[in-house]
């Protein structure tokens, strides 16, 4: 029974085939196949592009423009870390509920100001990125995530305005007592 059964991907197969024979046959299978292309690749990819930049644009106004919000959650699963900044928002941990942990992930905050979010992402990519391969290539293993984590230059100048103990802006929701 399951050998006479026909798959959609094998149905859609079929049809393709078929419009393409039929095509064929009357020469005009090359201009359609071309027009098809031309409608369902290059035609989107400008829109893709456009969509992109857009979402990364309205990303970067609302890191500019709105204060963060402060949330208190139990855990951030599967990780040691006690916060967690995001674009917007920054959670804590009940273990690292302190004005040292604010000041930390509100340093990312600025550096997502500073880099844009997009930046941000590139700058992590290319160290993580670089850690893995040279420790690969190096030491022929998998390195350890938070030994490259202690590395990063971004934790670098987040632990080193988080001591400075300077006053914090304004941010909503859930903060820290003294």
């Amino acid at each position: 029974m399951a050998g006479n059964m026909v798959t959609g991907n094998a149905v859609l197969a079929r049809a393709e085939l078929l419009l393409f024979a039929g095509l064929s046959a009357l020469g005009t299978a090359k201009p359609v196949t071309i027009f098809l292309s031309a409608c369902f690749f290059d035609m989107s990819m400008p829109f893709d592009i456009a969509f992109t930049v857009g979402v990364l644009v309205l990303l970067w106004v609302w890191v500019l423009s709105v204060p963060p919000y402060v949330k208190r959650v139990r855990s951030l699963r599967h990780t040691k870390a006690t916060g967690l900044a995001l674009p917007g928002l920054i959670l804590l941990t009940d273990r690292g509920f302190t004005r040292w942990a604010l000041r930390h992930e509100y340093e990312h905050i600025r550096q997502m100001r500073r880099y844009s979010p997009l930046g941000m992402l590139l700058l992590l990519g290319w160290h993580y990125g670089r850690g893995y391969l040279f420790s690969v290539a190096r030491h022929r293993r998998w390195p350890d995530f938070w030994q490259l984590w202690s590395e990063n230059p971004l934790e670098k100048q987040a632990n080193a305005a988080a001591n400075e103990n300077k006053p914090l802006p304004f941010m909503f929701g859930n903060l820290p007592e003294e």
